[in-house]
Order: C-alpha cells, then sequence, then structure tokens
C-alpha cells in the first residue's frame, strides 16, 4: 500500500555499527549498489521462515499493526502490545498521517470494487480515538494534516472526494472524480489517479477541478508529496520507473527533474519514503522480487534474503531510513530494512499482519 505522509519510526543504531558516509548534503545513508534479479524457487526453501538472518535490534517508535482486523500498537524497543479497544468495527487498512495512524474498515473483500464505505479513525500519538466520516478509500493529504474520503458510485464510475482534518473538520474541499479511477495519492496540491479502463496516469488540480497532467499508457504510479513515480503496465528487464519532481501541482511546468530508476521486471507495487528520496517496490515472477533505491543518485538493492510468494504490506520511516515489511498474514513474522545493513532481518515476536502504520510520539 502506498504512504504518503511522514512515517515516524526513530532511526536510533542501539550500538550498531555507523551507516556509510553519505556524499549528499543531507546526512542519508545510500543504499549500497547490487545487481538485480528476479528470485528463483528452491525445493528447500522453509515457507514458513521467508526471512532470516541477525534479528533487526535498535529500531525504536511505535507502530500500528493490523491482526484478523484488531489494531494494537507495538513498541518497537520493548515488544510491547497496546490493544486499540476503542475501535470498534474490522479494520483493514492501516496509514500514517503526520504523527497520528488513520485506520479504515471498508465493507467488502479487499479487492472488491468500488469499497463499500466503512467506519474511518484516527489514533492520535497520545493514543486518544477519533471517528471520522465514513469513507470507502482513504488518501492522506499532501500536507499530513488530514485526509481525503472518497465515496464511490455503486457502479464505479466516479464517486466524491471530501478533504477531512485529523480533528474531524470536515473542508469545503472536495472533487469529483471524473471516471473510473484508482486514486494513488495526493502530491504538489493535486490529487493522482490512474484509470482503470485506459491506462493512464493522471495528476488533478482539486481546487481548480482541471487536469494539470496526464502520462498515457501508464499502468502504475506511487507519490510522495512532491514526487510522482509512474511506470508501463508490463515492462521486461531492464524495468524504468520515470519520476518528476512536483513542488506543486498547479502547471505543466511544475513537473521538473524527470528521470529513471532501474527496478526488477514487472514491478506491481511501489512506496515512496515521505521526502522522496527512496523507493521500495515490489514484483511478481517466480517470487515476489523486493528492492530498495535511492532515487538521486540511482542505488538498487534487491533483498534477496527475503522469500516471499505474496506481496508484503510496507512502511517507511520518518527519515526514510528504516523500512518495515509486514510479510503476508499466514506467516508470522516481521521484517525490518535499514541501508547498512544490506537485508532485511526478522524483528523478534511473532505477527500475522495485515496492515501496519508508523506512529508518532
Amino acid at each position: 500500500m502506498l504512504a504518503v505522509a511522514a512515517l515516524a519510526l526513530s532511526s536510533s543504531r542501539g550500538g550498531e555499527p555507523a551507516p556509510p558516509a553519505s556524499p549528499s548534503p543531507t546526512p542519508v545513508a545510500p543504499v549500497a549498489d547490487a545487481p538485480l534479479q528476479t528470485f528463483t524457487p528452491a525445493e528447500t526453501d522453509p515457507p514458513s521462515l521467508p526471512v532470516t538472518g541477525p534479528a533487526a535490534t535498535g529500531l525504536r517508535g511505535r507502530v500500528v499493526v493490523v491482526e484478523a482486523g484488531r489494531p494494537s500498537v507495538l513498541d518497537l524497543a520493548s515488544g510491547k502490545r497496546t490493544a486499540l479497544g476503542e475501535v470498534a468495527s474490522p479494520v483493514r487498512h492501516a496509514v500514517t498521517v503526520g504523527s497520528s495512524v488513520v485506520l479504515s474498515g471498508a465493507e467488502g473483500d479487499t479487492g472488491d470494487f468500488p469499497p463499500l464505505p466503512g467506519s474511518v479513525w484516527v489514533v492520535g500519538p497520545d493514543l486518544r480515538v477519533r471517528r471520522l466520516p465514513d469513507a470507502g478509500t482513504v488518501t492522506p493529504d499532501a500536507a499530513g494534516t488530514g485526509v481525503w474520503l472518497t465515496t464511490w458510485l455503486p457502479d464505479g464510475s466516479g464517486g466524491t472526494m471530501r478533504r477531512v482534518m485529523l480533528d474531524g473538520r470536515v473542508t469545503d474541499e472536495r472533487f469529483e472524480l471524473p471516471g473510473p479511477f484508482t486514486v494513488v495519492g495526493a502530491t504538489g496540491g493535486g490529487i493522482v489517479l490512474t484509470g482503470l479502463v485506459d491506462d493512464a496516469v493522471e495528476v488533478w488540480d482539486p481546487a481548480r477541478d482541471r487536469l494539470v497532467h496526464r502520462e498515457p499508457g501508464m499502468g502504475y504510479a506511487a507519490s510522495a508529496p512532491s514526487r510522482l513515480l509512474w511506470w508501463f503496465d508490463h515492462c521486461v528487464k531492464p524495468c524504468l520507473i520515470f519520476r518528476r519532481d512536483m513542488p506543486n501541482a498547479f502547471d505543466d511546468e511544475s513537473f521538473e527533474g524527470r528521470g529513471t530508476v532501474l527496478v526488477p521486471p514487472e514491478p506491481r507495487l511501489a512506496e515512496l519514503s515521505p521526502d522522496g528520496r527512496r523507493v521500495v517496490t515490489q514484483s511478481v515472477g517466480q517470487r515476489v522480487a523486493v528492492a530498495v533505491c535511492d532515487i538521486d543518485p540511482e542505488r538498487c538493492q534487491e533483498l534477496r534474503n527475503l522469500r516471499i510468494t505474496e506481496f508484503a504490506e510496507t512502511a517507511w520511516s520518518v527519515d526514510g531510513e528504516t523500512l518495515l515489511i509486514a510479510l503476508p498474514a499466514g506467516v508470522g513474522q516481521l521484517a525490518a530494512w535499514r541501508p547498512w545493513w544490506g537485508e532485511a532481518r526478522p524483528v523478534p515476536g511473532e505477527f500475522r499482519a495485515e496492515s501496519i502504520a508508523a506512529l508518532g510520539t
């Protein structure tokens, strides 16, 4: 799933070796260069242990973990879990918005489209729970202060998006979806959509209800507050993901800094770090290949010790230095990645997470 707003996991190293120095003006440990390849299945692979190796240590912060539709807050340092009993209905998805986590419980099966309206809650850093209006889809706004709540027409041919602040205030900002689209995210002041009928990525200015930019022939997209990625529905190795930097979305000239990122073939999911410096991709094949890439300068690393056959939920830290990976629900593992590890590492404990999102302090 895509997260637009900043996540709030700490990158305290807890006695670990310091990450390598970065030539970038921003102190960020670069992803190590590594050739990209798709996993080949081996009969001796233990299916119950998709990630092995040293335990993920030195993690700090809190994560909302949804298991069997019930959310709880996990303290990564102590392993303690706190149930969120005020959230009564089953939860299907969690996403970080600012320092809070928004939970949604849209009715129907996870893959149903359009999703029927379900309950929406906000969990604050103090663990206080607030109810928001029901919605079929929840999309964090680019500012990290509210969400766009979408109510779909019964046939999925359109819908209405309205912006609601985290304190429950319903704003006057609304946007009528122009057709059967999937809502990717909010970036640069615009709404990012992908077409369900014709493969195209579109950016709309909701304030003026007009199309700002369109990339035809692209089936997938991911967004952060100031960056947009898109790629072809089917691409072969090497697969290029295209990017544009978007300080604002009110005119086409604001699409600056076009470039590419090389990733494993057939990517189906991508999630940008909140600052847009990194992206994690998941590609289909004999296995799901998970790769983490620096965007500028481009460096990619495939997490070869992560052996899964289904897509996993992911969540970034606010500084882009920590990635959490909720392995498929039947597996019972949560993994973490840091650039100086060069691999995914298991988080101690047993987890059957359906969705995860970091909670601020």
